[in-house]
């Protein structure tokens, strides 16, 4: 018996619906959209400075810094 990971994902509420997003499922029909928008946010923080503390990831992935700012 092997242990088996669950997806992360992450969800937001917009006019009373929730939405929910799984980390690589682009199925959602705002898929493309949703992930441009994140895209952006994640070009604007770098802009202001922000770096992410990625002394903790469990992974070891080239886009460790990306991986932790967007569901995609």
């Amino acid at each position: 018996m092997g242990l088996k990971k669950q997806p992360g994902y992450s969800w937001i509420e917009v006019n009373n619906k929730v939405h929910t997003l799984v980390k690589g499922d682009r199925l959602h029909p705002q898929a493309e959209n949703i992930f441009a928008t994140l895209e952006q946010l994640e070009g604007q923080m770098k802009e202001a400075g922000y770096v992410p503390d990625t002394d903790f990831a469990l992974h070891m992935e080239d886009q460790t810094e990306h991986i932790m700012c967007c569901p995609s």
